[in-house]
């Protein structure tokens, strides 16, 4: 079942701020680079301290269905 654009602003609208923190750096580094980015750019560019925190935002984003993993 696809979610909506409405579902996904209210998801959005609920995340929290560490959540919303990735959420917006994912976003505007895609937007600019038309990759993703690493997780230590991740790390240095949120200021989360450790991979191991932007790890457990990003599983929280994927479980939300904000994101998706994809390996290749």
């Amino acid at each position: 079942m696809k979610t909506t654009v409405n579902e996904l602003d209210n998801i959005i609208a609920n995340l929290t701020r560490g959540e919303k923190e990735v959420y917006d750096f994912l976003v505007k580094y895609q937007q600019k680079n038309l990759f993703l980015p690493t997780m230590i750019e991740i790390d240095k560019g949120t200021g989360i301290k450790s991979t191991s925190g932007v790890s457990l935002y990003l599983d929280r984003l994927e479980a939300l269905g904000l994101i998706k993993f994809s390996l290749i």
